[in-house]
């Protein structure tokens, strides 16, 4: 009996498709797999949350995520008969998708809400990451999410970016300037994430001007300036020296406001005493009048009184008008010395609410 021949099997079909489902299957055992989070958020809170967290993890990572997951923490639970989401237990899941890395966790709460992510490494049956975060809002933590991922796959403390800093001075309400521009003053809370290498000013009316240079990025530490008074009278020396730290505050207020009260004063004084001897004179003259002496004695004591009098009234008008000029200028004087050529502001966190200028 003749033997049937034997038909040639064509293998380069079969070898296309071992190719192309050779990288599916490495791509499908090296991707990242992300369970959905066990939330108390609403659903579509909760939906954004575990997007906002896949894309986080996918970015951080370097690898990509695997979609259309939808087993969650309970099932794992009873399907690997484990009481809470040990190593043992998420490993086993993890041996399930065939992937390395495996990520879970929970919102729990409603207003603040905690979050808690936790990853591990599958072959090791260890947790190799876990963070715990808790914000005001759902939306807060979405926006944050990248953060949060980044410090959960590094093993850092996590910080927010709107963390505020406590900046103050002694004595209180200095003007506060961050690289030249005006912030508010002190005391103020102001958001100093990532401005390390900044530069920090404040200034204050006959005080001098301090600063400082941000170092750290976190914005943990508070600042505290002390600021030293400016003495009233300087030496050249030390008036260059304020000038140099930006005061630059003439002295010639201050000269003319002590000058100007001072005379003043004396004028008022001066015109006050001839003012009281002419009421002096006035009175000797109408007694002059009504004395029984002659006539020809009343007319050479009357015309020695009013000698006197316009004498001593001339003078008390003069003293009286150097004394109101000399208090006027001192008046202008403490003015130009007092005025604060800053603007002066109210801040509530960073927020400006409203400025004055002098």
């Amino acid at each position: 009996m003749k033997p049937s021949p034997i038909t040639p099997i064509n293998l380069g079909r079969y070898v296309v498709i071992l190719a192309l489902l050779g990288p599916i299957t490495a791509l499908s055992q090296n991707s990242v797999v992300v369970l959905p989070l066990e939330s108390e958020a609403s659903d579509n809170a909760t939906q954004d949350l575990n997007d906002q967290l896949k894309n986080a993890i996918e970015r951080q990572l370097l690898r990509p995520v695997r979609a259309n997951i939808e087993f969650s923490l309970d099932e794992a639970r009873v399907t690997f008969d484990c009481d809470e989401e040990n190593a043992r237990c998420m490993a086993e899941t993890g041996r399930m998708f065939r992937t390395p890395l495996l990520f879970w966790g929970s919102v729990r709460g409603y207003g603040p809400f905690v979050l808690s992510l936790s990853g591990l490494d599958v072959a090791r049956e260890s947790i190799s990451y876990s963070i715990t975060v808790q914000f005001e809002t759902v939306a807060a933590m979405a926006k944050a999410m990248d953060d949060v991922v980044k410090s959960l796959i590094n093993g850092t403390e996590y910080r927010p970016r709107d963390r505020l800093t406590a900046i103050t001075s002694e004595p209180a309400d200095a003007n506060v300037f961050l690289n030249g521009e005006l912030i508010g003053q002190t005391p103020l809370s102001y958001n100093l994430v990532n401005r390390e290498g900044s530069r920090l000013v404040i200034k204050k009316g006959r005080y001098t001007t301090a600063s400082r240079t941000i170092e750290d990025p976190y914005g943990d530490v508070p600042i505290h300036f002390v600021l030293e008074r400016v003495p009233i009278f300087q030496s050249e020396e030390s008036e260059s020296d304020v000038e140099d730290q930006g005061l630059r505050r003439p002295a010639w207020p201050l000269v003319l406001a002590i000058t100007g009260s001072a005379a003043g004063a004396i004028g008022l004084g001066v015109g006050s005493y001839y003012g009281l001897e002419n009421q002096r004179l006035e009175k000797e003259m109408q007694a002059n009048i009504a004395s029984q002496a002659s006539n020809a004695d009343k007319r050479s004591v009357d015309l020695v009184l009013r000698q006197d009098f316009e004498q001593s009234q001339l003078m008390a008008n003069i003293s009286f008008g150097i004394g109101a000029a000399a208090l006027i200028a001192g008046a202008y004087g403490f003015y130009e010395y007092l005025k604060n050529p800053e603007a002066t502001v109210l801040v509530e966190a960073d927020r400006l609410l409203f400025e004055v200028r002098f």
